[in-house]
């Protein structure tokens, strides 16, 4: 029975904007446009260089290019649309032009209808903020502020306090009427002061009913005329890091001196859950500072350096978080936090395939206007278990094809984001119908917009079968007995075993692998699968032979399997007939069930970690052009914890029994070759491998071990064994009281955060390899001398 339910979390619109840093008036039209929409402080401005400048980071990568800086940006913010204010073709980047918004459309559709053409305007969760904050007298009273800025810092000063250009009168002086307002005139001697939970001002309520996981604590060291320090500090703080700019012109006032003291005496607190870590202020200095600048700001806070328990009070940062850069995103606190304004979970009842769900709308009321885009956004996560069906669970960014595959009742509505897939809605009380995609069905699309055309061969139909009599991934469990695998390959040449034997050694299984539950109730669960039915032995009167018959069979004539004569059952005498058991469905297959126990452990083995989502595709055959490939399991794996969560694709070579040859090498080079960056497993029900596999093997995983992208490995190579697929307890306890290396490794307290990892640990168990941090070293000195 499948259990499960579907969540859905209610965002904005989110929309990148693409800006020459160097053009002032693109930025400030992006604040502008940006100050108007719900949600519009989080949209990235993504800055669009020919070329990168010489200051543009001191860790900059030297494969950092103008395009891949653009594009990872991009990649990380994830946006549902564009608006292109730089001189970049966005055909460049791979943007559909039917992504690309006028930002003329916005404002002639807040002109008419006082709503944005695509998201949602600032008037509208204005009516709700109205209603909620200033109907009644509050005993903590908050003001609302004009912001009528002075001086030559218009630019910065309205990326704190937002930009609503020609519509201001209409904000203030129409839609406020009757409420308190107070114009201040702001400058960069004074920017600070308003800027608290005690004012209100137009950016602030473009943010309202939003939430955001902030992480550190972070003053920002900045250039207020330069425009790309700007940027930065918008970027940084639609990223979710909890920023406060100090900018180099108003550095030397006392206000803003006590803003940066209290701000880092604030941020410096033990943890909730252990007094002894303590959470501290981080001095960040944007590109365009100097060092000694940045030292002698730092230097007039007269600050001491260590607080409570010597822990430092607050640190420096001398670089710009790489935001745009993928392995900082995944292996450092560099990540983006996404925004939203509430989740909701649908469960799933008893039966039910098809979900038809409400749109999670705002809070506040939609304005009708007369657009044509999408106002707001509906991300989808389905957690479904127990389901016979192999369903997709972690799925990976794609184009239309994934979109049908995913959201089939309507293209034009649905994406395909980093997070699942997101319904981007024209209208609010509406409701839609979703269908939780099949895995088979995501993977095949996805690998069809690579252009590889997929089909699954035998032994992944036979497996496919297997997951249907088990009850879904869940039921791999009750093949994690190898005595059980045996019984089966045993029954695949005899066909049959007799009631005495087949509870004798189910007993041993039970007795001597920790089974929680008896002998009978385990054998009820494996007929209860149909995994074995029970029938009847009966030797033939005429050759002697002896033949099984299910119960059905009892009350008819038969024949024979080896004479082929007929009898009738009753005719026998009770010696010649006896109990018996047989292995059915795909379990009775010959030949071990094509491989498929393997490739079903595997997959077992892989995702069975609660917070893993999997998407997988069973033993396939794919062809593009004149190159063919395979593979015994293929999967998207994606791990939950965090907003960096990340998503890899994983090839699986599984063995039963069998050892490794060299043309399974091959097969798994020839995929490293098509799919840079994913993770190969070579798994074997075997608890060891050979000095010949080893030998064999060791060029594939150096190969992996290459840098790729980013500082990602080329193709990391994992190995499982049956320590790992037999395991009740998965990896790395499996490795706990074992001798030699794995045993070292636990020994170590082994942790792994991700994929990567597993692959260093289990190739140093398996492989008797250097752990990867000392292979690496290596070869930097093998480098050197060659110089």
């Amino acid at each position: 029975m499948a259990i499960g339910s579907i969540t859905q979390k209610l965002r904005p619109i989110r929309i990148a904007f693409l800006v020459d840093p160097t053009n002032k008036g693109a930025v400030q039209k992006s604040i502008h446009i940006n100050s108007l929409l719900w949600g519009g402080t989080f949209n990235p401005l993504v800055p669009c260089y020919k070329r990168l400048p010489k200051h543009w980071s001191s860790l900059k990568s030297k494969n950092d290019t103008a395009l891949r800086v653009i594009k990872g940006y991009i990649e990380g913010f994830d946006p549902d649309y564009f608006v292109n204010l730089s001189g970049y073709d966005p055909e460049n980047l791979g943007i559909d032009s039917d992504k690309i918004i006028n930002p003329d459309d916005i404002f002639s559709s807040f002109k008419v209808d006082h709503a944005p053409n695509v998201g949602v305007g600032i008037f509208e969760v204005l009516e709700k903020f109205k209603n909620d904050e200033l109907r009644f007298l509050r005993t903590h009273p908050i003001e609302l502020i004009r912001p009528l800025f002075q001086g030559n810092h218009k630019l910065f000063l309205s990326s704190i306090y937002g930009d609503l250009g020609e519509l201001s009168d209409e904000f203030f002086d129409r839609w406020l009427n009757g409420f308190e307002i107070k114009e201040k005139e702001i400058s960069i001697e004074n920017y600070q002061e308003f800027a608290n939970a005690l004012h209100i001002f137009p950016r602030r309520i473009s943010g309202w009913y939003l939430k955001q996981r902030l992480r550190g604590s972070y003053l920002f060291y900045m250039d207020a005329n330069n425009i790309l320090d700007v940027v930065d500090f918008w970027n940084l703080r639609a990223a979710g890091f909890q920023v406060v700019p100090i900018p180099k012109q108003a550095d030397n006032i006392e206000p803003v001196k006590t803003l940066a003291s209290n701000f880092i005496e604030d941020s410096y607190a033990p943890l909730i859950y252990n007094k002894k870590i303590y959470n501290y202020a981080t001095l960040l200095k944007s590109r365009s500072t100097k060092e000694s600048q940045f030292k002698r700001f730092s230097d007039s806070l007269e600050l001491p350096e260590l607080g409570n328990g010597d822990t430092p009070k607050f640190t420096f940062q001398h670089w710009y978080p790489r935001i745009w850069d993928e392995w900082s995103r995944r292996n450092t606190r560099e990540n983006i936090s996404g925004v939203y304004s509430k989740e909701d979970d649908t469960e799933l009842l008893d039966g039910q395939n098809e979900f038809r769900i409400k749109v999670l709308d705002p809070d506040f009321d939609i304005f009708y206007a007369n657009t044509s885009g999408p106002r707001f956004a509906n991300e989808i996560n389905s957690r479904i278990f127990g389901n016979e069906e192999l369903l997709a669970q972690s799925i990976p960014v794609g184009g239309d094809r994934l979109s049908i595959a995913v959201g089939k009742y309507s293209l034009r509505e649905w994406r395909i984001s980093k997070s699942g897939p997101v319904y981007l809605s024209r209208h609010s009380r509406w409701s839609i119908n979703y269908t939780p995609p099949r895995a088979e069905s995501v993977m095949k699309a996805w690998f069809s917009e690579q252009g590889w055309d997929i089909e699954l061969s035998p032994s992944g139909k036979i497996a496919k079968q297997m997951i249907k009599q088990l009850g879904g991934i869940w039921g791999i469990v009750k093949l994690q007995h190898e005595r059980l695998i045996r019984l089966f390959q045993d029954l695949n040449n005899k066909g049959f075993i007799s009631e005495t034997d087949f509870k004798g050694r189910i007993a041993r299984i039970v007795n001597q692998e920790d089974v929680w539950i008896k002998r009978d109730r385990f054998i009820q669960n494996l007929l209860d699968q149909n995994i074995f039915q029970l029938g009847v032995q009966i030797v033939c009167p005429t050759c002697t032979q002896k033949t099984w018959y299910s119960l059905k069979a009892l009350s008819s004539e038969v024949q024979c399997g080896s004479c082929l004569e007929h009898y009738r059952i009753q005719a026998i005498g009770l010696d010649d007939k006896h109990w018996a058991y047989k292995a059915t469905g795909t379990f009775g297959l010959p030949k071990q069930a094509y491989g498929a126990y393997s490739v079903l452990l595997s997959l077992y083995a892989l995702s069975r970690d609660p917070h893993t989502k999997v998407t997988p595709l069973l033993s396939f055959e794919a062809k593009k052009g004149h190159s063919n490939i395979e593979a015994d399991l293929c999967l998207f794996m994606e791990e939950e914890f965090g907003d960096g969560a990340t998503q890899d694709l994983v090839f699986c070579e599984c063995k039963t029994y069998n050892k490794f040859e060299k043309k399974d090498i091959e097969r798994m080079m020839a995929l490293a070759k098509e799919f840079p960056g994913a993770v190969l497993v070579l798994a074997t029900m075997r608890d060891h491998l050979t000095s010949a596999e080893k030998k064999m093997i060791k060029p594939l995983v150096n190969r992996g071990r290459r840098l790729w992208k980013s500082e990602q490995k080329h193709n990391p190579v994992i190995i499982l064994t049956g320590n790992e697929l037999f395991s009740k307890e998965g990896i790395p306890i499996c490795w706990k009281d074992k001798q030699g290396k794995a045993g070292e490794i636990m020994e170590q307290q082994f942790y792994f955060r991700n994929l990567v990892d597993i692959a260093d640990a289990t190739q140093q168990i398996y492989l008797d390899m250097k752990p990867y941090h000392e292979w690496r070293s290596d070869q930097l000195i093998k480098r050197q001398k060659l110089r």
